[in-house]
């Protein structure tokens, strides 16, 4: 379940602390559980007090900077007023990875990525007083592992998660008790993370069915644009399932319905 990330070489200045209430993007150094932890932090102008916050974790292997760049969603917090922020993981076996695993046997690691997050939030919050109420989280592979890590295992800091080419890990230990809302984009011709599933990995349409299940969800409509099929799952929070005919492990960036993945994802979550 490896993919390494190429980073483009842009690099930012390093803030201790994040300007209380200026626009900008911002590389964001902070002490966690005795570790240095990083994250970029895009904060759009005219931000206003109760903005919202959108996490995105990159795939192991990558980092926040390639992240951004990859699954830019600057552009759009600019036109809708919320502030995004990437996120680095810590190192394992040298590869920046999320430790999603948390109750797993063989987990390898024993990073804090709950805290850290929690933690992350917390400091945009002191600096911009944002919507802890609109808090959500995305990411790629182990990055999208770790938005549902997060919906497990600390539901009160997510207000809905997304998983793009990614798995879930934590269905035998889940915690959440309260309904969460959850989109997933995927490949059929995924290659690390298989739609299908495999011996180490829950099959796309399994994920979408156990949210659904958690949620009170009932299958509601499906629909088809271009390469791309929905399935929606409408209950105490909603489901929605985004199935790419031969889509790759990526980040994906076409259309559904004219509207593009990164937007779909955001009105998803903000409609």
């Amino acid at each position: 379940m490896i993919l390494l990330l190429a980073c483009n070489p842009t690099t930012l200045d390093v803030q201790d602390d994040l300007p209380v209430g200026e626009p900008g993007t911002f590389s964001l150094s902070f002490d966690h559980n005795d570790v240095t932890r990083e994250s970029v932090v895009h904060v759009p102008e005219g931000i206003q007090s109760g903005a919202p916050v959108l996490l995105n974790f990159h795939g192991f292997g990558g980092d926040g900077l390639g992240q951004m760049q990859w699954a830019d969603f600057r552009e759009l917090a600019d036109a809708q007023g919320f502030i995004v922020a990437y996120p680095d993981g810590t190192l394992l076996d040298g590869s920046p990875h999320w430790n999603a695993a948390l109750d797993a046997p063989d987990n390898k690691s024993d990073a804090d990525d709950i805290g850290f997050s929690r933690k992350l939030v917390e400091t945009i919050d002191a600096a911009y007083n944002v919507d802890r109420e609109q808090v959500f989280a995305v990411g790629y592979s182990n990055g999208g592992m770790m938005a549902y890590a997060l919906a497990c295992h600390d539901p009160e800091l997510v207000a809905g998660v997304g998983g793009v080419s990614a798995t879930f890990l934590n269905s035998d230990t889940c915690e959440a008790t309260d309904p969460v809302p959850v989109i997933i984009w995927h490949g059929t011709n995924d290659g690390v993370l298989p739609y299908s599933g495999d011996g180490d990995s829950m099959a796309v349409v399994e994920t979408a069915e156990w949210w659904a299940q958690h949620n009170q969800a009932e299958e509601e409509d499906s629909a088809t644009s271009g390469d791309v099929t929905r399935r929606s799952w409408a209950g105490a929070a909603d489901v929605v399932l985004y199935t790419v005919d031969g889509g790759d492990h990526v980040w994906f960036n076409q259309p559904f319905d004219g509207t593009p993945t990164n937007q779909v994802i955001w009105e998803f979550f903000r409609p």
